[in-house]
């Protein structure tokens, strides 16, 4: 508990502005409390869970940043704690399962990436749980109902965290058994995950179709990744400490599971298989995540696989004690010690952990503390607070959210070619057809563009929000909604930025009929 708190308690106080990817989820969870849904009125590649959270804390805390802090500072104090426990009975040591989680929590995980913390932190606790009575229904039909929810957070987290479980499955608790009985426990775990996933798949089914929803989802993904491809980071002293640091992790994080194999398989005794069945579904993991999230920008993308990271390091550290002679024992905690060393000064400096510290004012004593929850509270619920805003685009579209408010309700949709999830956020005003993004080679097929074009004229859509520098691509990938946007809509402001330079545009429908004028401005009202 106490972990969580301080955890907790430090990821509140170190938020200053949320990146552009955690608008993401907040844009979709602001559709959800507009009454849209996702896949039925809005294009979701795969977090409808992550939406409904966000969702969900703003009906608890207010519509604002705030809410979206408090949920993820909960969620990663969780993960914290949690990764205690599991790194306690992986290493028989409780110093080294608060050591883990302090590697956790210094290499400072993006809040959008709370998901990723929590469920590969909760994951080896129940199978663990599950595997101490292999043949339980109930405990199967828990952790086929964990692998769900992990899949509605992010389909991914769901695929991994399922062939863990199903490999928990296999090997149970490590006794001895018969193929028939491990046929027969991944074939129940197997049928419980589907059964779980039927009332989702159900509504997909009706909201488009199955092969629709996933061909999209595949789609998105390799767009993706073929934006964030894997690359060997290098060594040198020409490179900086940062670049160095990452690419240490890198190449540790890859061999952390080979090594956990390697030494499993050379360990004896009659509790081997025991051994086996807890550590092999973290060795998987590992080797799932390290493939899948390790891509371009190392250092955001490090964070993101560092539970099964250091889970794996608790164990091998606990395994010392297996070591034959005093001697190897010594030498293999010295050797442990220089990589924890090592690690630690890598993972502040990933992580930028002591700039987290001072941003959250830890070094200002702990009498200021109440003083800093206090600001940072004030901070979250100003809806224009300077130090939250998450981009350049925020504080020159200022006048036109003020504008937006005064001529316009919930009922008007803002259309936003490329990517800017954020102006709909701090606009309070739904995005228009299906789409916080729309970007080429995102989704950019003729039946989406088909979809995206029918569902913007079907909607109320009164103005156009588009980045200059997204535009001639977006036009290029969408030629129908191109051609709609310039026959539809006119040049209402252009923002530029102190420098000269246009950071966003604005355009204004010439059908849409005003029923007023703006005093302020002298645009058209709309409400």
């Amino acid at each position: 508990m106490v972990i969580l708190a301080l955890t907790a308690s430090f990821r509140f106080l170190a938020l200053v502005s949320f990146s552009n990817d955690e608008y993401i989820g907040l844009a979709g969870a602001q559709q959800m409390l507009f009454g849209e849904w996702p896949t039925r009125d809005f294009f979701d590649p795969g977090l409808p869970m992550a939406y409904a959270a966000s969702a969900a804390a703003q009906l608890l805390f207010g519509r604002n940043l705030f809410a979206e802090a408090v949920l993820t500072a909960a969620a990663l104090g969780l993960a914290a704690g949690l990764t205690v426990i599991a790194a306690r009975r992986l290493s028989g040591s409780l110093v080294i399962g608060i050591i883990a989680a302090l590697f956790e929590v210094a290499i400072f995980p993006r809040g959008y990436a709370y998901p990723a913390i929590l469920l590969y932190a909760a994951a080896p606790l129940l199978i663990w749980w599950y595997q101490e009575r292999p043949t339980s229904w109930v405990r199967m039909l828990a952790l086929a109902l964990f692998v769900q929810v992990a899949f509605l957070f992010r389909h991914d987290h769901g695929l991994f965290i399922g062939i863990v479980a199903a490999l928990a499955a296999a090997t149970g608790s490590g006794a001895p058994t018969s193929t028939r009985e491990v046929g027969r426990r991944v074939a129940s775990l197997a049928l419980l995950m589907f059964v779980a996933a039927v009332p989702y798949l159900t509504y997909v089914s009706l909201n488009g179709g199955l092969a629709r929803y996933f061909a999209q989802g595949i789609a998105f993904s390799a767009a993706e990744a073929a934006d964030n491809h894997l690359v060997l980071p290098p060594f040198g002293q020409t490179l900086s400490l940062a670049k160095n640091c990452e690419a240490f992790l890198f190449f540790l994080f890859y061999l952390l599971p080979v090594s956990a194999a390697l030494v499993w398989v050379t360990t004896r005794g009659r509790d081997r298989w025991t051994v086996f069945a807890r550590i092999a579904p973290i060795i998987v993991m590992a080797i799932l995540v390290d493939r899948a999230f390790l891509r371009d920008e190392l250092a955001t993308r490090l964070a993101n696989a560092i539970v099964p990271a250091v889970l794996l390091f608790a164990w091998l550290v606990g395994e010392i004690s297996r070591a034959a002679s005093p001697g190897r024992r010594a030498m293999l905690r010295t050797a442990a010690l220089a990589v924890a060393i090592v690690c630690g000064v890598a993972v502040t400096t990933v992580g930028r952990t002591v700039e987290q510290f001072n941003r959250a004012g830890l070094f200002g004593g702990l009498r200021r503390m109440p003083e800093r929850f206090a600001e940072r509270s004030a901070e979250l619920h100003e809806r224009f607070n300077e130090r939250q805003m998450p981009s350049r685009l925020i504080t020159p579209l200022i006048p036109f959210f003020e504008y937006v408010d005064r001529c316009t309700t919930t009922e008007h949709h803002l259309l936003l070619p490329g990517f800017s999830p954020e102006v709909a956020v701090y606009a309070g005003r739904p995005f228009a057809g299906g789409r916080y993004t729309i970007l080429k080679g995102y989704v950019d097929q003729p039946d989406a563009r088909r979809q995206l074009q029918e569902r913007v004229e079907a909607q109320v859509v009164p103005f156009v929000v588009v980045e200059p520098n997204y535009k001639e691509r977006v036009w290029s990938a969408y030629p129908e909604l191109a051609g709609f946007i310039d026959g539809q809509y006119r040049s209402l402001v252009t923002y530029r930025s102190e420098s000269g330079s246009a950071v966003v545009e604005v355009l204004i429908s010439r059908t849409l009929a005003s029923r007023a004028q703006d005093p302020a401005t002298g645009w058209p009202c709309f409400r």
